[in-house]
C-alpha cells in the first residue's frame, strides 16, 4: 500500500515554477529580490524574519533528503527530493539577499529543529513517513503564516518581495503534504498546528493515508 498520490496539477505547477526560474537565469534577470541599495540597516523584524527563514531553509532540505532516503512510499520520497530542490533554490536566493545587504545568515538549523532531525532518523516505515508528514503540514502552516507576515509588514521592500514570491512554494509544499495525509488541501476549519507536528482542535487528524482517492477538490 502507498500513500496517495499527488494530483499532476500540483506537479506541473511546480515544473512550470522551475521552467520560470531557469528562464530567469537565462535573461540574466536570476536574482529579482537583489536591490543597488543593499547595504543599508536592516529592522528587527526583517532581521528576524531572514533568521528563521534561512536556518528553517537548512532544516527542510536536511530532512528532505532523509524523506529521500528513508521513506516508504514513492510519495513520500519524491515529496522529500522535492523539499530538497525547492527549499535549495530558496535558501541561494535568500542568501544572494543577504549577501546584497551585507547581512550575515546563519549557517545551522534551530535546537528544535535538530531535535525533529535527531527523532526523524531513529525511525522508519510507516511510522518515518507519518512523522515526517505530518511536521511538514505543521512546518509549511507555519511558514505561510511567517512569510505572509513579512510580505505584508516587513520593512525592507526586498526581503518583503523575496517574502512574497516564495509564498506560492510554500503553500504548494502544504497542500502537497496535506495530500499525502489523505486529506483536502484545505485546512478544516478549527484545526491548529504548531511546529511539533501535533495537531489540535476540531480539523483533521494527523493519520497519514496509504488507499485513499486523488483529485481531492476544493470543499
Amino acid at each position: 500500500m502507498q500513500l496517495r498520490t499527488i494530483p499532476m496539477g500540483l506537479l506541473a505547477a511546480g515544473a512550470f515554477c522551475a521552467l520560470a526560474s531557469g528562464a530567469q537565469a537565462q535573461n540574466g534577470n536570476a536574482t529579482p529580490y537583489i536591490s543597488t541599495l543593499g547595504q543599508k540597516k536592516l529592522s528587527a523584524t526583517d532581521r528576524k524574519f531572514m533568521d528563521a527563514a534561512a536556518a528553517g531553509g537548512l532544516a527542510e532540505v536536511q530532512l528532505g533528503q532523509i524523506a529521500a532516503r528513508k521513506g516508504v512510499s514513492d510519495g513520500v520520497r519524491g515529496f522529500g527530493q522535492r523539499m530538497v530542490e525547492d527549499h535549495t533554490a530558496a535558501n541561494s536566493q535568500l542568501k544572494l539577499l543577504a549577501q546584497n545587504k551585507g547581512y550575515n545568515l546563519p549557517v545551522s538549523t534551530m535546537p528544535k529543529d535538530q531535535k525533529i532531525q535527531a527523532r526523524l532518523s531513529q525511525m522508519s516505515g510507516k511510522a518515518f513517513d507519518h512523522a515526517y508528514v505530518t511536521d511538514m503540514i505543521a512546518d509549511h502552516r507555519e511558514d505561510i503564516a511567517e512569510f505572509t507576515k513579512e510580505a505584508k509588514n516587513g520593512k525592507d521592500p526586498d526581503i518583503r518581495k523575496f517574502a512574497a514570491t516564495t509564498l506560492p512554494t510554500l503553500q504548494m509544499h502544504y497542500d502537497m503534504a496535506r495530500q499525502l495525509n489523505g486529506k483536502s488541501p484545505y485546512p478544516t476549519r478549527g484545526t491548529k498546528m504548531g511546529r511539533s507536528g501535533k495537531m489540535k482542535g476540531t480539523g483533521a487528524d494527523a493519520k497519514v493515508d496509504y488507499n485513499g482517492a486523488e483529485n481531492i477538490q476544493r470543499p
